[in-house]
């Protein structure tokens, strides 16, 4: 088990020709449940602090990667629409 982290995105966007910047906030939950594929044969990596056959930084990276995936999404979604990609 694992503390979520709750990332909050402050954006602030310099457009040309306007005279105030534009300013958004998007939050990202951690979520519920996630897998982390982890295999190492390698013995240097023996020393490192492992949780559930992944590494405790493999499970961190990976909350912050779908963070910064579903900024991607949100700011899509703000100037382009629901529509996908």
């Amino acid at each position: 088990m694992f503390v979520g982290i709750r990332v909050l995105f402050k954006v602030k966007m310099h457009i040309p020709g306007r005279k105030d910047p534009l300013e958004l906030e998007f939050a990202v939950e951690p979520p519920d449940r996630f897998q982390i594929r982890h295999k190492s044969s390698s013995a240097a990596l023996s020393g490192l602090s492992f949780v559930g056959g992944a590494k405790t930084t493999q499970v961190y990276d990976a909350m912050a990667l779908r963070a910064f995936d579903h900024l991607s999404t949100q700011l899509h979604e703000t100037f382009f629409g629901s529509q996908t990609r």
